[in-house]
């Protein structure tokens, strides 16, 4: 599915942009309000995505616009929304 590819490649680029500016997961994790790194490494790992609530400080510290990681998740979401509905339309079918 395409939103996986796409999960996979904001995860590369968040790792590339948090190693760039010297963080590392437990870091990140603890700026953002979470006890370590478990999900820095979902983001990374393409398991899940950033709550929308944390892109804004996220980008902030990753030295990126917040708009360009929120477009990002966006049209992941909305990718996995069309998928999902696809997936629902050919059951009912």
């Amino acid at each position: 599915m395409q939103s996986r590819l796409f999960k996979k490649e904001l995860g590369i680029y968040l790792k590339k942009k948090r190693e760039h500016v010297g963080l590392s997961r437990r870091d990140l994790g603890l700026i953002l309000g979470y006890s370590g790194s478990q999900y820095v490494h979902n983001w990374e790992s393409g398991i899940a995505l950033p709550p929308i609530m944390k892109i804004k400080i996220l980008a902030k510290h990753l030295n990126v616009p917040a708009e360009e990681v929120f477009s990002r998740v966006e049209q992941i979401v909305v990718l996995e929304a069309a998928e999902s509905l696809r997936r629902r339309f050919k059951m009912e079918a």
